[in-house]
């Protein structure tokens, strides 16, 4: 997967991504062809021992050939749609004292044809 890095220092990053990637399943068992091609930014700020914040988004366009019917077409399609699809994450990570780290996450997708999908997340985590 092709990418240019640009990082001015080490607090900061930005990344331009490319993928192309093909599946495809044997003949003998239906023969579904799919085409992912994704661009994508993702930028990262980071204070060292502090913690970071992390933003990606992605366009990806998918073609698939093959009948939509469950299991098969939901991993060609990586749990994505035919057509134009767009992903998102934003991921806070910040460190409490020497022992606790707080992590909040929040990703969405979005399909030609379907409502966009929202998760959102908040861990912590104590070292021992």
């Amino acid at each position: 997967m092709p990418k240019l890095t640009f990082q001015p220092g080490v607090s900061y990053r930005i990344v331009i991504l490319y993928e192309h990637k093909e599946k495809s399943n044997d003949l003998d068992l239906g023969g579904e062809k799919a085409i992912h091609q994704k661009a994508g930014l993702e930028t990262r700020f980071q204070k060292v021992g502090k913690g970071s914040l992390l933003m990606e988004i992605a366009y990806i366009r998918i073609t698939y050939q093959g009948i939509l019917n469950g299991s098969i077409d939901y991993e060609m399609l990586e749990g994505l749609q035919q057509g134009d699809n767009g992903t998102w994450q934003i991921t806070y990570q910040r460190n409490i004292g020497k022992y606790l780290q707080l992590n909040v996450g929040y990703n969405g997708r979005s399909s030609e044809g379907s409502k966009s999908i929202h998760t959102g997340t908040v861990r912590m985590r104590a070292y021992f």
